[in-house]
Formats: structure tokens, C-alpha cells, sequence
């Protein structure tokens, strides 16, 4: 039942446990908190390496606060094989709707919902140290950000930014333990949902997923597509599972007018359905037509696309008996005419223009009547470009607000589509944190049959380099891939080589191992013929293998490619744990444009679809080629804000720190104060590692770039520095979607489909509609 799935909330993103787990190790990783904590309670032996088991299952060992809700229970268990303890942490998650009135932002508090700290050495509580981690989490790791929602509380289009977010932990007692991270959306014109009754609705395989339900994506719909047909949007009725037109309405196009009887979109079982009722009528006859056709959601390349299809038109034409009587003393029209109506309409499903002449009269009303058949693709390309430019244009919003106001450290999630269901409209897709952590060295090698690698500096060479991490030995199907000098290997079973963090590479057994040619690929029969590539004589297998270098360092290599005489082998080599700061930031674009409805298309670019073009569609094809329009978008010119966010994001320091920032050649003593940037004034804010910068010119700035340096202290001595040339335009580009109106469509859809002619010679009345089509020329315009 439509709203079932996100309990009347406008959108509800769900997470899975593991995927959770994933962004806190990231989290605990990147920043080199748990290494410092490590170090400083005299557990440096780890060298950082932990391994995080974090459960939603509400714990029954610890006593919580009454009113304690969305609790997660994090386990770490400390060293490479987990040997030296584990630390554990009972805490609650909050919707932080204070640190910025912009944001509204998911995290996992423990700077005021920490109920429990303890710590364990094989089955021994060990006193004193879970104070210190209790005081370790609240005042240096203070909360963890999970997921920034931008907000705009005072919205009034439900295609702006969500008005609010809201959290909820689903924790499934039952058998299947079935446990989510619901983060819960509201837009402008919604209301809060029940989320006690939120399920996990995450397929098997996936780690996140996003529902929305229909009501909203109606109401996105209702005034889009009312200006696309050129009428008032009260004109249309919106349900939990259905849009639709609650009266008749003229739609135009060619000269020709019809009208629009009857129009819904409702949700079904997999895809939104188009149905409609359009009449027409002319001289001596009256033609009524009901159309149909789908819209379905594909990932096509992590990327979520609208895809139409179309039913034949169901056409009944009406002639009184006087057109009969009329055509028989004129010797014209009688069942000529009917043949030539319906062969025109059903050839008009394809992408028609029809023109005919019967006993030398211009039947001008066949052309109005073929609307009912060019109505079904260019109704559903309008329903299909409003969803999909709307989506994208959120979507887009989002990003934009994310990546110019979010002053949060955010870890960050790269969302990949991986399927999609319209019931609710559940899309599934695999969340991915993004780590930050120092990369040694990284990229693709190439390595001779007898050559060493030495994966701390990305070298490849004989015998004679100083040191070397592997060994691709041998020859023909006996060739290994072999450690040596200290170097030593762990199958991970993997073959995602960008899934890889490095917190994950820290629980595998590590050892001296040699890997034989057959775990690295297969070869293919037949490797001689002349005509097969070389680099089709083998499947490779994409195997990842992690190792831990002879200097020290973790690294991660996959044989992407195997050639009679060489490999090519992808790498990336983590940096040890060293202190280090990284720089980020940028002065963003202003204003993401939502897409709108244009009525006129200077300045707009159609973009067909590849295959609109290649021939011309049977009429009775039952989901032609051609459903498909194409896309329309516009180039649009933005303001770049004045004001830039630029952040020092470090690793592995400890205690008491302090920064230091120089810009366009000046130092920034003050927390705040006055500076020129290439004779342009501008003012500064710093936060310890958050640097703000903004343009004060009355007139527009111009263009220029200067450099951007941040130095970050110890009370070790320890000293490190990071700087970033910054570009500044005025100005900046976005391509965005834009849905023209009715008559535009049907102009675009006649220039870019095929174009059907009939005979010009006088057509002998039948009595009946012929069964077989009347013969028809075909050209193309």
C-alpha cells in the first residue's frame, strides 16, 4: 500500500549496520583519533590497528537512562588480530538541529547521550581505562557526523530542500535481526510520518536504499506538469497513489485542437501508469481515443533513468449515416474515409504526420485526430522529463548545498544506484564512505616477466633495486607473484578494489605467500588464433590482495591484466601513521536552479535519444523504440559566491593543537580581521581548523586565483603544512533540465520522428474499414 514503506514521510533513506560500521571505522581511521588514543593509555603496540563490530540491537548487559533511544553499540577490538583488548562504547544518535539552522544533521552524540564505556583484556574488565575513553570520546571526538541534511525550513515548492530531518534506529527483534538506519525526509507541503513504524525495506545484497512515497512525488508532479499542458494546476487531483485530471481540458497542437477527456498517473506494482481519453471531432465525424503507457526506473550505470513505453491507441470513430448517404452522392468518401482514420491513428503511434486528400477534398479533421495517437509519447515524455529533471534537480540542490554551506567535518558517502522498484518507489544502492587518509603512493604498474615491484615507492626493476615488496617470477603458465624482503600477503577475497579502506586492511592474516598464475586469471583455449588480441588470452580474476610493505606500510594491489610476458597490476600504498593535514575548499557556485517550465526555446538545447532516429517503428510494435523524446536542457550562468570554506582535515596528532593560516601572501594572525587578495578586500574568519573567506568588493570581483596555506602545530613539536592554489571566476556554469510545454513537445516530437504520408489518388469507398492498412508512403523529415 502506497506510504507503507516510508510511514507517510516524504522519503526515507535507509542504511544498513554494516554500512554504518563502515563510515565510523572511516571515521575513527581517517583522523587518527583511536591511533593517538592508543598511543597515550600505552597501547602503541596496536600501531592503529582496530577492528569495529558496531550493532543497532539494543544491549540488555548495560543500564540505559530512561527515554534513551537510537542506541548503537560500538566494539573495537584493538591490535591487528584483535588480541590486545577490546574497547566498547554505548551511544545514542541524534538529529542535531542546533549546530546550524541550514542543516539538520544526523550524528552520533557523544558529547551528551554516552551511557556506557568499557574495556576488557581476554574476559577481564580492566578499571581506570574506560574513564579515559569516556573522556577521550566526549571532548576530543565530541560527535560523529553521519548524514548533513540541508534544510530550508520556510520552502514552499516540495521540490525545494526538506523543511526538516528526522532519525530513527529500526532494530528488528525478530528471527531475521533485519536492522536499519532510517534518516526520514519532510518537504514543503508534508508532514512528519509515524517512525516507530518504519521497517527495513533494504534488498538482499545492498547497503542502503531510499523510498518515496508517491504523495510527494504528486505533488512535485501536479503544477510541472500542468504548465507542460498549459493549465491551471487545480486542475488535477493528487492521492497517495495518483495524479489526475478532474476535468476536460483543450490540448493543441499543428493547428488542431482536441480534448484531453481524461489524464492519471497512478502508481502500480513496478512502474507509474499512464492512462487517458482524448475526443476529437470534425466535419461528418467524431473520434474518441484511449491511451496508455508506463514509466519505469532503470540504474543504468549508477545512475537512476526514466524510461517510457507505449500501448497501441484503442480508437472508436464515429460517421452518422448522412456523411454516408452524403459521400455516396459525391462519389468520395464512405469507407475510404474510415480506413483512412483508423490506418492514419495507428500509424501515428510510431511518429506520424498525416496529410490526405479523399476524392479530391482536404480532410483537414484527419490531423486533429491523430492527436489521440501522437498524444501517448509526447504525454509520457512530459510525465517522464518532469520526473526525471525534477529528480535530478533535487538531487543537484542537495550537492550544492552540501558542498557550499556544510561546516561540519562530514565524512562523506558516495551513494551508487544499484536498482530501483516503484512501489513507494524503492531505490536500492551501495553507500560507500570516502576516506580520507594519506596515500604513499598509488597508480598502475606494469611488470616484466623476472621484475620486483616496490609498492612504498611505485618502482618496478631488477635485482639491483635497494628493496622490493614482490617478485613476478618465472615463465609461461608457471609464473608466480611471490613476497620478499620482509613483505607479507593476506588473501582478502575481494574483487571491489575501490571499496577498499584501509581500516579494512588491519584484521587479515598476514604472511609470506607466493600466488600462482591460475588465482590471477584463467587462461582462455584457443590463445593462438591470429585474430585474438593479446590481452583477450587470459580472464583475469581482479583478485585483491592486501600486504603489509618491507617499510612497514599497508597496501593493496589487483592484477587488472595478464600478458604472455608482463601484468599490469593497480596499487595504492597507505602512508604510516605520521601526523598530516589535507586541504579542501572552494568558493561554490550560487543558487542550484530547479527545473521549470519553459514557453519557448531560445537558448535551450534537445538532446534525442541515440536511436530516435534509426528507422521507423512498425505501427503495431507494442512498446516501440521511439517512446522517447529526448531532453531538453539549458545552459545556465551562475553567480560564484563571495564567500569560501576551506578546511584542514589532519592525521594523527595529539593533544592541544594549533593553527596556522597564510593567504595571498599574507598571515592571518587574528582570529578574525581584514586582508587584500590581488588588490580586492576581503575579510576572514578562522575556527581552529575552518578558514572563511569572503569577498567584500561592492562591483563584481574579478577573476583571479591565489594560494591558500594551513600549518598545524603540536605540543610535540610536531609540524605540518598544506596549501591549495584557489581559482576564483564570477562566474560559473551548470547544465540543468528544463520541461517545455505541450505544443513545444509536439513540434519537437513531428521534427525529430518519421513522417507518414498517404496517397494523394482518390481512395474507392469499401463500406467497411478495411481489415489490412491502406497503403502508405513513407519520407522523412
Amino acid at each position: 500500500m502506497p506510504g507503507n514503506q516510508t510511514q507517510r514521510f516524504d522519503a526515507v533513506m535507509e542504511f544498513t549496520e554494516q554500512s554504518v560500521n563502515d563510515v565510523i571505522s572511516t571515521f575513527f581511521d581517517s583522523g587518527g583519533l583511536l591511533s593517538s588514543f592508543l598511543n597515550a593509555v600505552g597501547l602503541g603496540s596496536a600501531e592503529g590497528a582496530f577492528s569495529l563490530d558496531m550493532l543497532f540491537d539494543r544491549p540488555s548487559d548495560v543500564p540505559l537512562p530512561a527515554g534513551a533511544s537510537n542506541v548503537i553499540d560500538l566494539r573495537f577490538d584493538i591490535g591487528a588480530d584483535g588480541s590486545l583488548g577490546q574497547l566498547r562504547a554505548v551511544v545514542g544518535l541524534n538529529m542535531n538541529r542546533v549546530a546550524s539552522n541550514d542543516f539538520d544533521i544526523a550524528e552520533v552524540d557523544f558529547r551528551n547521550q554516552l551511557h556506557f564505556t568499557g574495556f576488557t583484556a581476554g574476559s577481564i574488565p580492566i578499571p581506570g581505562l574506560p574513564n579515559l575513553f569516556a573522556n577521550f570520546l566526549r571532548n576530543q571526538v565530541g560527535a560523529i557526523p553521519l548524514f548533513p541534511v540541508p534544510v530550508k525550513r520556510a520552502a514552499t515548492d516540495p521540490a525545494d530542500l526538506p523543511t526538516r530531518g528526522d532519525i530513527r534506529i529500526i532494530d528488528d527483534t525478530s528471527a531475521a535481526d533485519r536492522d536499519a538506519l532510517a534518516i526520514m525526509l519532510t518537504f514543503a507541503g508534508g508532514s512528519v510520518g509515524n517512525a516507530a513504524g518504519l521497517q527495513h525495506f533494504i534488498n538482499p545484497g545492498d547497503t542502503g536504499a531510499i523510498a518515496i512515497f508517491f504523495r510527494w512525488l504528486a505533488r512535485i508532479l501536479r503544477p510541472r506538469v500542468a504548465s507542460a499542458l498549459q493549465t491551471d494546476q487545480a486542475n488535477f487531483d493528487i492521492g497517495d497513489d495518483f495524479l489526475r485530471l478532474n476535468r476536460t481540458i483543450k490540448v493543441s497542437g499543428g493547428g488542431e485542437t482536441a480534448d484531453l477527456t481524461k489524464l492519471e498517473l497512478r502508481l502500480r506494482n513496478g512502474f507509474i501508469e499512464l492512462k487517458g481519453e482524448i475526443a476529437k471531432s470534425g466535419f461528418c465525424y467524431d473520434a474518441t481515443g484511449k491511451i496508455a503507457g508506463r514509466i519505469r526506473a532503470e540504474v543504468v550505470g549508477g545512475e537512476l533513468v526514466f524510461k517510457a513505453e507505449i500501448d497501441d491507441p484503442d480508437v472508436d470513430i464515429d460517421i452518422p449515416w448522412y456523411c454516408w448517404l452524403g459521400a455516396a452522392v459525391i462519389g468520395a468518401i464512405a469507407g475510404g474515409l474510415v480506413g483512412v482514420l483508423v490506418g492514419a491513428v495507428v500509424g501515428a503511434v510510431g511518429g506520424a504526420v498525416v496529410g490526405g486528400v479523399v476524392g479530391g477534398v482536404v480532410v483537414g479533421g484527419i490531423v486533429g485526430a491523430i492527436l489521440i495517437g501522437i498524444l501517448v509519447p509526447v504525454l509520457l515524455a512530459i510525465a517522464e522529463n518532469v520526473i526525471e529533471t525534477t529528480v535530478e534537480g533535487i538531487a543537484g540542490n542537495l550537492a550544492d548545498k552540501l558542498r557550499q554551506d556544510l561546516q561540519v567535518p562530514a565524512i562523506g558517502l558516495n551513494l551508487i544506484f544499484q536498482r530501483v522498484f516503484i512501489d513507494d518507489v524503492a531505490i536500492n544502492f551501495d553507500a560507500r564512505p570516502i576516506e580520507k587518509v594519506p596515500i604513499r603512493a598509488s597508480g598502475v604498474l606494469e611488470v616484466r616477466n623476472g621484475q620486483l615491484i616496490d609498492l612504498d615507492n611505485g618502482q618496478v626493476g631488477s635485482e639491483s633495486m635497494g628493496s622490493a615488496d614482490l617478485e613476478w617470477r618465472g615463465s609461461g603458465f608457471g609464473r608466480q607473484l611471490r613476497t620478499r624482503c620482509g613483505a607479507r600477503l593476506a588473501r582478502t577475497g575481494l574483487q571491489d578494489f575501490a571499496s577498499i579502506l584501509r581500516w579494512k586492511l588491519y584484521p587479515f592474516h598476514y604472511a609470506d605467500a607466493t600466488v600462482p598464475l591460475h588465482e590471477l586469471a584463467i587462461p582462455l583455449p584457443f590463445p593462438d588464433l591470429p585474430f585474438l588480441p593479446e590481452s583477450q588470452k587470459y580472464l583475469e580474476t581482479r583478485l585483491v590482495y592486501a600486504l603489509k610493505t618491507a617499510e612497514g606500510r599497508y597496501s593493496v594491489v589487483q592484477v587488472s591484466e595478464v600478458f604472455d610476458d608482463r601484468i599490469r597490476l593497480r596499487y595504492k600504498t597507505y602512508e604510516k601513521p605520521m601526523p598530516s593535514v589535507q586541504l579542501s575548499g572552494e568558493f561554490a557556485c550560487e543558487g542550484w536552479q530547479l527545473p521549470e517550465v519553459v514557453a519557448d526555446l531560445e537558448n535551450i538545447r534537445f538532446e534525442a535519444t541515440p536511436r530516435a532516429n534509426l528507422r521507423f517503428q512498425p505501427s503495431k510494435t507494442p512498446h516501440p523504440a521511439l517512446a522517447r523524446l529526448g531532453r531538453w536542457r539549458r545552459t545556465v550562468i551562475r553567480q560564484t559566491s563571495r564567500t569560501g570554506h576551506f578546511r584542514a582535515t589532519i592525521e594523527n596528532f595529539s593533544g592541544a593543537l594549533s593553527y596556522h593560516w597564510h593567504v595571498a601572501g599574507t598571515d592571518l594572525l587574528k582570529k578574525q580581521g581584514t586582508l587584500d587578495i590581488g588588490n580586492q578586500k576581503a575579510t576572514y574568519q578562522i575556527d581552529q581548523g575552518h578558514l572563511i573567506l569572503t569577498l567584500q568588493n561592492q562591483k563584481l570581483p574579478r577573476a583571479m586565483e591565489f594560494l591558500v596555506k594551513v600549518t598545524v602545530n603540536d605540543k610535540a613539536g610536531n609540524a605540518v603544512s598544506a596549501s591549495k592554489c584557489v581559482k576564483f571566476a564570477p562566474f560559473c556554469k551548470s547544465e540543468v533540465g528544463v520541461i517545455p510545454v505541450f505544443d513545444l513537445q509536439l513540434d519537437t516530437f513531428h521534427q525529430h520522428f518519421s513522417v507518414v504520408r498517404l496517397p494523394l489518388a482518390t481512395l474507392e469507398p469499401t463500406g467497411k474499414p478495411p481489415n489490412k492498412q491502406p497503403p502508405r508512403s513513407f519520407s522523412r523529415r
